[in-house]
């Protein structure tokens, strides 16, 4: 990055100042008489030069008498002073152009650099967090509409391409940056330039005389609080530059999903959301999977595949979708172009290359943002997840505390370390950030203040399938102590440290092909060169590292072999299909042509699979309880000692099993594997691809029926789990699953493990479990009385001392003792006033709602129960819904069209259209210890946000909010 501030400008032609201040643009003041032609401007006293004029801005008021004669004696020949008074030193004489204000200001240097007239559309980027993301991405979302360039100004700098930046110091530039930036896109026909506008430069005026065609306002959270007096003043700054924007008839995108955004935006805004089927929000979007958004305008949806990891990434792509859409009148089938396989900026969830484990760099330096990225980076993870993180010296104290409680609530590994103490003390710093950290930690903490060293002992720590943040620097580089800006970069420090781990560990642990067992395992053929061994197989351009292979995935509405030029010259293959190698016939690359790119990515995963002949490959499905097994499953085995790879998120179909498959060790002892379906057909492939050695199906009911043809036919999807087993192997039915498959006639495999059946038994008595193996008999505590957990840990209990004969019950059941239930799955949270919250909001089925509502009305206290839609239940919907079983249920909060059925047959219902509507209602209602709150609803119905408003924000001051 260049270093280039500009503090001084030379005009193209000399000004007089009488002649500007005759057209109304100040008041001069000039004892001499004298005209002055006014060549140049700068806004630095040591800038100024013969013939220009030093810009007296009012936050220099009490030194301006001596920024003044500084300048005069450098040769300045005038003084513009906004709103101001300035008096000189004796003698000193120089004729003085008054200003009323920094927009007059603005006005006056827009008139000096000739840039009045442009047809340059300005996007201005304000919020807490997320402003750098959305800059970055909308800008090249807009390079790609359109053939003229398009620039950037924010954290990352000037940026007029990616490889031309300039340092342009804060986050929004002084005025004269941010004019001389204005001028420049006018001179060379710049089609849009999107500025990210901080409360700074907001509160100072740096953007006065800039006219923003559209403003857009991405969260709000607390940040820099030390400098404008605390949070409600923070909040209005932002307001002011969002209806500044409004008046004066540009666009506003906000939003919808903050309150405080919703109550601080004059009327007309755009506004999105998360949560589909919304009728407050102009767009909505919804993650359906980890780089895979759904966004919905109206009744039409669209999908935007292959985006940054990451929630916050997704809601910053729906930000910039909808902001496409009004500026420049983008329809909605045109996104995913212009947004599919969309980069994040440097520094922000930016994944580096591990041996073991993942590893990302993130900037988030704020208790929000730090929460966001945790809560994001959970549902990439199937081991720990780790995150070293500080605070900045001299900045907002009160977030130490709260950054603290997030890091210890959230990861499992903690490391306090140092980021720009500047003039305080890194040990204080640390201390107030642990004073946030409810004791006993629900995560092990470790101190380390050395920056450097704590980054080397969380990569030390990596095991399989953990994950790693490294938080607070981002893109920085540099380290801010004692006034002193010394070279730093997370990310070097990290793969410096990377690269050690990796050359300790053996390589032949990754996935490796021969190019014959490639040609074999995908009936292709070879053009422009053969390839010798496959070893990294990439689907996506944007993690693309040299030397890697790339196949080229067809979406619903992108394809990826067009992607496939930006990333030959440091590949080793290019793998598509026929229609798609035809556009490659000019990259010098080998290439791999077969008959279907999707069939050929499972070919290829299952061609590794049949390599890893040491292990012991588990296919989980079932209509509930997958995931929650194989997290039980995953955490005993991990505790057990057993090396054990899994699943991660909910790479569960045809994409996301091969991707499993390939990134399995070739010495790992058990792999489990997470098979789901959504039509006809893809279980077979599924277990083709697979080929397991245990094949278990937790349970059956009508969920995902609308493509599948009803219960039968999801009874006979699952079933096909069975078809392709890697003999000798077994399967596992979980509670009534051999009943219903015998009823309607469907096959079993030879050697069945029949829960309901096998000497293992177990019993709940209220949180107590006791699982009887012979004559020995064990107990469990449950945090919860729920019965399907206790069904799952018998079942995980079942599966290990059968897959590993030399482990005992007690060994098991020490293991399952320390397990915790993944988020968004029946999670125990503390709400507001002491009340407890059952976070069950990941998803839900008639099964899993009914199993979560038994448990709630075990329990004791007032039992309140918030329950949304379940999805995907085609012509049984309305009648799954009615026969909910809520008897013992206190309050029931229904959510969403189809939970009507419920509330019509419920005394105690009161029902409400969507999250917003029963967010308004829970906070005006208050809670006490004795209150137990039970949230459970399908993804699309967003619950999580009512989880949110109970757990984290007391519900005074909620109902203020709203």
């Amino acid at each position: 990055m260049i270093n280039q501030q500009i503090r001084a400008i030379e005009l193209s032609r000399g000004f007089s100042l009488r002649e500007l201040a005759a057209e109304g643009l100040g008041i001069l003041h000039d004892e001499r008489g004298e005209d002055v032609l006014m060549m140049g401007i700068c806004d630095d006293s040591r800038d100024a030069r013969p013939g220009f004029a030093l810009f007296c801005l009012p936050r220099s008021r009490a030194r301006a008498a001596e920024y003044v004669e500084a300048a005069s004696q450098l040769g300045a020949t005038a003084v513009i002073a906004v709103a101001m008074d300035v008096s000189f030193g004796a003698g000193l004489e120089l004729p003085v152009l008054h200003l009323s204000s920094m927009q007059e200001a603005g006005m006056l240097i827009r008139k000096l650099l000739a840039s009045e007239q442009l047809d340059t559309n300005f996007y201005g980027i304000t919020g807490t967090d997320g402003k750098t993301s959305v800059a970055w991405m909308l800008r090249n979302a807009l390079a790609r509409y359109q053939a003229k360039p398009v620039w950037s100004s924010g954290t990352l700098g000037w940026l007029r391409s990616p490889h031309d930046v300039v340092d342009i110091g804060n986050t929004t530039p002084s005025m004269l940056n941010m004019h001389a930036m204005l001028a420049a896109a006018k001179q060379q026909g710049v089609h849009s330039v999107v500025c990210e506008v901080s409360s700074h430069g907001i509160e100072q005026e740096r953007i006065a005389g800039i006219d923003f065609d559209t403003a857009v306002w991405t969260n709000m959270g607390h940040d820099h609080l030390q400098d404008h007096g605390g949070y409600p003043a923070y909040l209005k700054i932002k307001a002011s530059f969002v209806q500044q924007v409004a008046d004066a008839g540009g666009h506003v995108v906000a939003n919808a999903d903050y309150d405080d955004i919703r109550h601080h935006v004059a009327a007309g805004a755009y506004w999105y959301g998360r949560g589909l089927q919304r009728d407050d929000v102009d767009l909505a979007w919804e993650q359906d999977l980890p780089g895979l958004l759904r966004l919905q305008s109206g009744q039409d949806q669209v999908l935007i595949e292959d985006i940054p990891l990451g929630d916050f990434h997704a809601e910053n792509v729906a930000c910039v979708a909808l902001t496409l859409m009004i500026s420049m009148a983008v329809p909605l089938w045109e996104l995913p172009q212009l947004l599919g396989h969309a980069s994040a900026p440097c520094g922000r969830m930016q994944a580096l290359t591990a041996s073991c484990g993942q590893v990302f760099i993130d900037y988030a330096h704020t208790a929000e943002a730090l929460e966001r990225c945790l809560q994001s980076a959970r549902k990439l993870t199937r081991g720990r997840l780790m995150v070293v993180f500080g605070c900045g010296g001299e900045r907002d104290r009160q977030k130490r505390p709260q950054m603290g409680m997030v890091a210890v609530e959230l990861a499992d590994l903690v490391w306090i370390t140092s980021d720009n103490p500047r003039g305080e003390m890194p040990a204080v710093i640390a201390s107030e950030i642990e004073q946030g950290m409810r004791q006993p930690y629900s995560a092990k903490v470790h101190l380390q203040l050395d920056r450097g060293k704590a980054i080397g002992e969380a990569v030390a720590a990596l095991r399989d399938g953990d994950l790693l943040i490294i938080a607070g620097k981002g893109h920085e580089n540099y380290m801010d102590i004692c006034g002193q800006r010394l070279a730093w970069s997370d990310e070097d420090i990290a793969i410096s440290c990377l690269q050690q781990q990796s050359r300790s560990s053996a390589t032949s642990r990754q996935m490796r092909l021969s190019g014959d067992e490639l040609l074999r395992a995908t009936s292709g053929e070879w053009l422009h060169g053969k390839l010798d061994w496959l070893g990294e197989l990439k689907t996506d351009t944007r993690h693309f590292r040299e030397g890697d292979c790339f196949l080229a995935l067809r979406g619903g509405q992108f394809d990826g072999h067009a992607f496939a030029s930006s990333i030959a010259h440091k590949a080793q293959l290019l793998i598509g299909d026929t229609e798609g190698v035809a556009l490659w016939s000019d990259l010098a690359v080998p290439q791999l042509r077969v008959a279907d790119s999707l069939k050929a990515l499972g070919d290829i995963a299952h061609a590794w699979r049949m390599k890893l002949t040491q292990t012991k490959v588990i296919a989980i499905s079932g209509s509930f309880g997958k995931t929650s097994l194989r997290s039980l499953l995953q955490h005993t085995l991990m505790t057990l000692g057993v090396d054990v790879a899994a699943t991660t998120a909910n790479y569960n179909n045809l994409i996301g099993v091969p991707k499993t498959l390939m990134a399995l060790p070739a010495d790992v002892h058990v792999a489990l594997v997470e098979c789901g379906i959504s039509e006809q057909g893809e279980m077979a492939r599924l277990s083709a691809i697979v080929q397991a050695d245990v094949a278990v199906l937790t349970g059956l009911n009508g969920t995902h029926a609308e493509g599948l043809g009803g219960l039968k036919g999801v009874m006979a999807e699952k079933a096909a789990l069975f078809v392709h087993l890697n003999e000798p192997a077994w399967c596992v039915l979980g509670e009534g699953v051999a009943r219903q498959l015998r009823a309607d006639g469907l096959p079993l495999p030879a050697d069945v493990m029949d829960v309901e059946g096998i000497a293992l038994q177990y019993a709940l008595d209220g949180t107590m479990m006791a699982l009887t193996l012979g004559d020995e008999r064990l107990e469990i505590e449950l945090a919860l009385p729920a019965r399907h957990w206790a069904a799952n840990m018998h079942l995980t209990a079942a599966i290990v001392l059968r897959l590993l004969p030399q482990f005992s019950l007690t060994d098991v059941v020490g293991a399952l003792e320390s397990w915790q239930p993944i988020a968004g799955r029946m999670q125990i949270c503390k709400g507001s006033s002491g009340c407890k919250v059952l976070d069950d909001s990941y998803n839900a089925n008639p099964a899993s709602m009914q199993a979560a509502i038994d448990t709630l009305s075990k329990m004791s206290g007032c039992k309140i129960a918030v329950l949304g839609d379940m999805a995907e239940l085609g012509d049984a919907s309305a009648l799954a819904h009615a026969e909910l079983n809520v008897d013992g249920i206190d309050q029931l909060y229904l959510v969403g069209e189809k939970m009507r059925a419920l509330a019509a047959t419920s005394l105690v219902a009161r029902w409400y259209p969507d999250h917003r509507a029963v967010a308004a209602s829970l906070s005006h209602e208050s809670f006490g210890p004795k209150d137990i709150i039970l949230v459970k609803g399908s993804r699309s119905m967003a619950l999580e946000t009512v989880v949110e408003l109970l757990c984290s924000k007391l519900v005074e001051e909620v109902s203020v909010a709203l």
